[in-house]
């Protein structure tokens, strides 16, 4: 572990202590810090922006609930992608359909022609078969 890798990584413990005496202040730090971190891991099991920000406050919600569950502090990284990867794993079982919604009303385009819309869903759909072929280890962290 470099320098840098344990400066975090103390930095992560301390400030998870502070959480455990129920200072939320150092917990709006840890979303602050962690939440592209958590969104990404569960962008690239979804492929769709908006359920990874779901997932990604529900993560929150959830660690904030089982905060005293971790006990090694410095692995809250670790913990934090874990418990987004298992909701994300059951957002696709609970939705059961493709990781892409192809649905033509997309909030984040802020656009009204659906002939928009749906370029807008063909250009994330190449995206995402693009991503596709990378090892998942790589295309998380390009995510």
């Amino acid at each position: 572990m470099n320098a840098h890798d344990k400066l975090v990584r103390e930095n992560s413990s301390a400030l998870w202590g502070r959480v455990l005496n129920d200072d939320q202040q150092a917990f709006e730090q840890v979303v602050a810090q962690y939440q592209n971190r958590v969104a990404s891991v569960a962008y690239n099991l979804l492929g769709n922006f908006a359920w990874s920000q779901e997932v990604a406050q529900e993560t929150f919600w959830q660690a904030w609930r089982s905060r005293f569950e971790l006990k090694d502090h410095g692995k809250l990284a670790p913990w934090l992608c874990g418990i987004a990867r298992n909701l994300a794993y059951q957002m696709l079982r609970r939705e059961s359909r493709e990781p892409l919604s192809t649905d033509l009303a997309d909030p984040d385009s802020g656009r009204d022609d659906p002939a928009l819309a749906l370029i807008s869903i063909e250009e994330r759909e190449l995206v995402w078969k693009t991503l596709e072929t990378i090892p998942d280890s790589y295309r998380e962290t390009l995510i």
